[in-house]
């Protein structure tokens, strides 16, 4: 192409959509992620916080349904959407280059390398597999536990109370007893009458002294 020649409409076209297409397919997996971070705290809150307030059964039920529900309504559909995004970007670089000198084969190659080795996707789908069987088995058993008479949700365990004590009266606590009481606490107790002892019968009798 010329200097000074009017652009090719289509080129602008392909070059419009070519940038569209790729911020849509960035936005899509950060949507995803960003989704996950967010079920992903919910996960462990549920673990952390809900022993003391669930069935332990049914507390992994719980706790594997967000994720699974993400895996399930959210990666599966939103990953296919990107598939065919990546597809799309790698025909408008065939279709700019074809129209150009230009050699675009950024999306190109990533779509070519994207399907060998493990890949991100893989993890994901083992993940949800796992995320399914822990469903699967813990909803099985705590039906049979809340078939059985076990409470899936636990009775909240009763408040302790604590007594406050301000700062003076924790001094007057920690403050020994004035000296005078406790000279007094530690005299023996004097009796105030006392029987006088009466010897025994065929005793002589004691003579008072001259």
């Amino acid at each position: 192409m010329s200097n000074g020649a009017p652009p090719n409409p289509a080129i602008e076209a392909y070059k419009l959509e070519y940038q569209l297409a790729a911020s849509r397919y960035e936005n899509i997996y950060k949507a995803l992620w960003q989704i996950f971070s967010y079920l992903s705290a919910v996960t462990g809150a549920l673990l952390t916080f809900g022993g003391d307030h669930f069935q332990s059964n049914f507390l992994w039920v719980l706790a594997s349904l967000p994720l699974l529900f993400w895996y399930l309504s959210t990666y599966s559909p939103m990953n296919h959407y990107g598939d065919l995004c990546l597809t799309r970007l790698a025909g408008i670089e065939d279709d700019i280059n074809a129209l150009s000198d230009s050699k675009l084969k950024h999306y190109k190659d990533f779509k070519a390398n994207s399907s060998k080795g493990f890949r991100v996707r893989h993890v994901v789908h083992v993940l949800g597999f796992l995320l399914a069987l822990v469903f699967a088995v813990n909803g099985y058993r705590s039906v049979r536990a809340w078939c059985n008479g076990t409470p899936l949700i636990r009775e909240k365990p009763p408040e302790t109370k604590l007594i406050s004590l301000s700062a003076d009266d924790l001094k007057k606590l920690m403050q020994p007893p004035p000296t005078g009481q406790a000279a007094r606490d530690a005299e023996p107790a004097k009796s105030i009458s006392q029987t006088p002892a009466v010897p025994p019968d065929g005793a002589p009798a004691k003579k008072k002294g001259n």
